[in-house]
């Protein structure tokens, strides 16, 4: 069984469809219209299709390159220490999803200078960011050093919301690589903090937030087979969702992991409701992955009914939008949930057939997965060098200026022992 886990804040930054923004822009404006007149004189779809991409990934990757050289000019020219943290974020933000490895030199590059400047606000901020970069890449031993430093600064501060927000990364992380029970005290501890932030301060609210914290809980006592807290948490996360008319993504997530508890306790009646109530939601958003799972989801409620034929249905339609969006995660899930259908009305010959496809879906997802944890141990090996560089950096630094203090020092106590010296024989010559 597969949840979605939800973490809203993991990132300080949101990216939107560059379209919208292109449509403002006077060079895309010119580039769209003859592209258009062009593409009038053509009747072949697939290469407007192709046009039109090309055109769109092209205007992305100039847009994001005239940005590093805005970026790069000003941390060129800025004097100072807290502008040149906030660039190197922004540049590292940049790379994230580019070049992991300058991503991350960028944002030690940021931390060391914040340290070296003592600006306590500059630190945090490069060490949330470090959490970030490392926990979207996988580092998550990384990543959670750099969230719990970050934490005991804002302890310091006694600034909830921000431990709140790394709480929930902290949470999130830990459902990962399945340690549920740090999972839910990191969540728990999240929720505590946001009241503490709504009772020091009555006029803001973190209902929003605390939907995607329910959620959370709900996955973690699922998994955990305590299925009346999972009911009770992602009833908690609707009931907000519904006073705060939230419509989004993580209300049709949680109607759907409400009817999967209530499916996996056999109450297939109660489960209906929930898993329609998702499926509209995603459809009125036009939701492609998710109205798959819902698909899925309802699939599997008619298996538990022995309703074979309505269950292959709608796993046909969620395979359809599977492979739609290229989704070879789902895509498998659903395969293997057709195979199994195919076993229950004894049709093999099908069932081999997407039996087949499964394999070749796995084939597919463990090689990209083997690239992956091989990227991440390259990574992981050279973020420590550099951080082991930058730790000893900052050693030298504290070294010196501790030689610097000691020398002082002595340098004082020594001018003082000369003063009293030459004070003393001043005075007996007076006296003589």
């Amino acid at each position: 069984m597969r949840y979605k886990i939800t973490n809203s804040f993991l990132f300080e930054y949101i990216f939107t469809l560059p379209v919208l923004w292109f449509k403002q822009h006077k060079l895309f404006v010119f580039l769209l219209k003859s592209g258009t007149q062009l593409l009038k004189r053509i009747s072949n779809k697939t290469f407007i299709i192709t046009f039109i991409l090309i055109l769109i990934c092209s205007y992305s990757v100039a847009n994001n390159q005239s940005r590093l050289d805005s970026l790069y000019y000003q941390l060129e020219t800025t004097k100072s220490d807290t502008s040149k943290v906030n660039l190197l974020v922004s540049i590292s933000r940049i790379y994230e999803n580019s070049n992991l490895s300058l991503s991350l030199q960028y944002s030690l590059q940021a931390l060391e200078i914040a340290e070296n400047s003592g600006n306590k606000n500059s630190i945090a901020y490069a060490l949330f960011n470090l959490g970030n970069v490392s926990f979207s890449q996988g580092l998550f031993p990384i990543a959670v050093n750099y969230f719990e430093k970050y934490i005991e600064l804002q302890h310091e501060f006694d600034n909830s919301i921000p431990i709140a927000f790394a709480q929930v990364n902290l949470g999130a992380i830990n459902i990962k690589i399945h340690q549920f029970e740090q999972a839910e005290k990191y969540f728990l501890g999240a929720l505590e903090s946001l009241r503490q932030a709504e009772s020091a301060d009555p006029s803001k609210s973190f209902d929003k937030e605390s939907i995607h914290i329910y959620n959370n809980l709900g996955i973690i006592y699922q998994r955990g087979k305590d299925v009346n807290k999972a009911i009770e948490y992602y009833n908690k996360g609707i009931e907000l969702a519904e006073k705060t008319s939230e419509e989004s993504e993580i209300f049709a997530m949680l109607f759907n992991n409400l009817s999967s508890v209530l499916l996996d306790m056999n109450k297939t009646t109660e489960a209906l409701s929930p898993m329609e109530e998702a499926l509209k939601i995603r459809l009125k958003n036009k939701d492609r992955a998710g109205e798959a799972s819902s698909y899925k989801m309802i699939a599997r409620y008619h298996t538990i009914l022995n309703n074979n034929q309505e269950a292959r249905d709608y796993l046909n339609k969620a395979f359809s939008i599977a492979k739609e969006i290229g989704n070879n995660s789902l895509k498998a899930e659903i395969c293997n949930d057709i195979f199994n259908n195919y076993q229950l009305l004894n049709q093999s010959d099908s069932a081999l057939k997407y039996h087949i496809l499964l394999m070749e879906l796995n084939d597919i997802m463990n090689k990209d997965e083997a690239l992956k944890e091989l990227t991440r141990i390259e990574l992981t090996a050279q973020f420590e060098q550099q951080d082991l560089i930058r730790q000893a950096n900052q050693k030298r630094k504290e070294l010196r200026y501790f030689i610097a203090g000691l020398v002082l020092f002595l340098t004082v106590i020594i001018l003082t022992l000369l003063y009293f010296l030459l004070w003393g024989r001043m005075k007996r010559l007076k006296l003589e």
